[in-house]
């Protein structure tokens, strides 16, 4: 019997059937691995990429505070002194310049304090205390917006700069021009202070706000905790990226959750009450078990003469984290210096700016596999400071090896290295696992990967990377309320006492 030929319409529909098995065990397959992985990426990134999303927090929640913040900004609460100079310079250089640029994405409440004046005490003690406090309370009265914002800058400008608080608010008063000012002015000469006084140390009461409040106390969407303080000194990168984390687009099959979440992912796993409200906290155990003591794990990828690299490297990476001796303990470093370079059919390594840079980064790659890496990287941020400034490689390795205090025969391995095959071999190395990053290629140099993780988002936060790295470290010792203390509050700080 002559057997029929199949249909091309059933081969079709076979084929496409056996393809959505196949791409529907494969969704099936990736979740699970995705669900029993162990995440090693901090929280700021959990909703930043889907793969990172799937790995460590779940679609359901980052949804939910994506739907819960859209269209909206974050509301920040700040109690402050105005006579502090810790407030002073926190809100001429930090709040009010970053508030500027993100206008639509913050939005901020001022409480500031009163002294509490034993009666006794005359009158014009009070109103040398209180004078810059009541010219808060009544502004934020009857102004809102930009303008607020421009009369707080304006009077703690004034402060920093030694004028006094009579001076600096009789300054502001007359630089304001919105309709409602004479309401403003009557106000600092009523009782309405008193009673904007008395309203905000009830609402400290309720957000459990304690300690000394002569430092300036953040709050965030109705919560305060002490571990976001550090994001004082944060604001710059903050507002750009949860602004981007509301609004990216995530096609996605889960659903969010039902609960509202008005908090990014930074804090899920820093107070109960936040981790009830949008995480979970089994999940977060997981984590902090799993990063517990271990120091963080980062990548540079970068070119030898590029001026951004040295940037990185120089200026943020040795200067301001491995000088420091406690961040220093809690990082390690690997350099990668191929930078944008690219292998040829015929084997050749082309570099971006040159062959200088290709025997930059030649050397770069010998100096780690033969020094310790202490030596290395004093070394490398060493060589990328002298190039930067003289643009010699020759006396730019004289002049570090010569620091590094080489004998002459490892100074000469270092440079027969450099010339030899061996380094050829380092540098096919170095530019397989630059292209092998995961779970995004870099776009640029220099280009920054963390406990293996490669995405965008982590690039914004390399030019204040020692402000986070404190803030991602889990380890015994280490009190991560007490982050950034030192550059928000420096009159609190250790140093200072």
């Amino acid at each position: 019997m002559k057997r029929s030929k199949p249909s091309r319409f059933g081969t079709e529909l076979s084929c496409r059937y056996m393809e959505y098995i196949l791409k529907s065990n494969l969704f099936v397959f990736v979740q699970v691995l995705s669900a029993s992985a162990t995440c090693s990426l901090p929280p700021d990134f959990w909703c930043d990429h889907v793969n990172v999303t799937n790995e460590c927090a779940g679609e359901q929640y980052c949804g939910a505070f994506r739907r819960d913040m859209k269209g909206r900004p974050f509301k920040f609460e700040l109690f402050f002194d105005p006579l502090s100079n810790d407030t002073q310079v926190f809100v001429t250089e930090k709040m009010y310049p970053n508030y500027v640029i993100y206008e639509k994405v913050a939005d901020f409440g001022l409480h500031p304090l009163f002294k509490d004046v034993n009666a006794r005490q005359v009158q014009r003690h009070f109103q040398k205390d209180d004078i810059a406090s009541k010219f808060v309370a009544c502004v934020q009265r009857y102004i809102h917006g930009k303008p607020l914002y421009e009369a707080l800058f304006c009077l703690e400008n004034n402060l920093i700069n030694n004028r006094s608080s009579y001076e600096s608010v009789d300054s502001c008063l007359q630089q304001l021009t919105v309709w409602n000012l004479p309401d403003a002015r009557k106000c600092m000469h009523s009782t309405i202070p008193e009673q904007i006084k008395e309203k905000d140390e009830q609402f400290r009461r309720q957000l459990q706000i304690k300690g000394d409040l002569t430092v300036q106390q953040m709050a965030i969407n109705g919560k305060y905790f002490p571990e976001f303080q550090a994001y004082q000194s944060m604001l710059k990168s903050k507002f750009n990226m949860w602004n981007q984390a509301v609004n990216r687009r995530i096609i996605s099959r889960s659903h969010p959750r039902s609960a509202r979440c008005p908090f990014p992912p930074d804090f899920w796993c820093d107070d109960r009450k936040i981790t009830r409200e949008c995480f979970d906290s089994t999940k977060c155990r997981k984590f902090e078990s799993a990063r517990r003591n271990k120091v963080i794990e980062l990548k540079i990828l970068y070119a030898s003469k590029c001026h951004f690299s040295q940037e990185a490297i120089v200026d943020v990476f040795y200067e301001k984290i491995w000088k420091n001796p406690h961040l220093k303990s809690l990082v390690h470093m690997k350099f990668l210096p191929f930078g944008n370079a690219r292998i040829g059919q015929n084997g050749i390594i082309t570099c971006q700016h040159g062959p200088g840079e290709c025997e930059g980064n030649k050397i770069h790659d010998c100096v780690q596999a033969l020094a310790s890496y202490s030596d290395t990287v004093e070394f490398i941020a060493c060589y990328m400071r002298t190039v930067r400034e003289t643009r010699n490689i020759q006396k730019s390795f004289d002049d570090c090896a010569k620091q590094r205090n080489w004998t002459p025969k490892f100074t000469k391995s270092i440079k027969e290295c450099a010339k030899s095959d061996r380094s050829y071999e380092l540098q096919q190395k170095t530019a397989h696992e630059s292209g092998n990053i995961w779970p995004e290629p870099k776009h640029f140099v220099p280009w920054l990967v963390m406990n293996d993780y490669s995405i965008t988002e982590l690039q914004s936060y390399l030019p204040a990377l020692d402000k986070y790295i404190c803030r991602w470290y889990y380890g015994s010792n280490h009190d991560r309320k007490r982050c950034n203390l030192c550059d928000y509050a420096p009159s609190r700080c250790p140093q200072h006492s």
